[in-house]
């Protein structure tokens, strides 16, 4: 089961808490830009959907797993290494639709969720990500602005 740190918004699984070869990470983390956003489900032993797609956004990734943030309701992980199926369709550069992984840590606060994922197979390289398309400004003409507040 899951345990809380001194911080009890912070949950760990037990099974990497005690194992110091499981909490070194393998792989350096990548700090991601304003990305185009995966949707995430739940899985159950038969790597069965449990939930329904929940939209998140990449924090950081390597070539093992990345981090998540979910804005939106997400039923938490309640089993050590919570099963999990990344749509990753709106990023090509991963060159695949789908990628399986486990649900290694979560941070709840309020509404806000962030996961640590690994995926099943680590990547032989870090994919190209596209930016998000709400990350570019539009160029308003100044008319467009004005017939707006009336």
């Amino acid at each position: 089961m899951g345990q809380t740190s001194a911080d009890p918004a912070v949950t760990y699984w037990t099974q990497l808490a005690d194992s110091p070869e499981l909490t070194r990470r393998r792989h350096v983390r990548t700090s991601v830009e304003a990305t185009r956003s995966l949707a995430l489900q739940h899985l159950d032993g038969d790597d069965q959907p449990i939930s329904s797609w929940c939209s998140a956004d990449i924090l950081d990734i390597s070539l093992g797993g990345l981090c998540l943030l979910v804005m939106q309701s997400f039923p938490l992980p309640d089993q050590e290494a919570s099963r999990i199926r990344l749509d990753v369709r709106s990023q090509p550069g991963f060159g695949v639709n789908n990628l399986a992984g486990q649900i290694r840590w979560f941070v709840q606060s309020g509404l806000v969720l962030t996961l640590g994922v690994g995926f099943d197979q680590p990547l032989e390289r870090l994919p190209a990500l596209l930016a998000c398309r709400r990350a570019t400004p539009r160029d308003l003409e100044p008319d467009v602005l004005e017939s707006d507040r009336d």
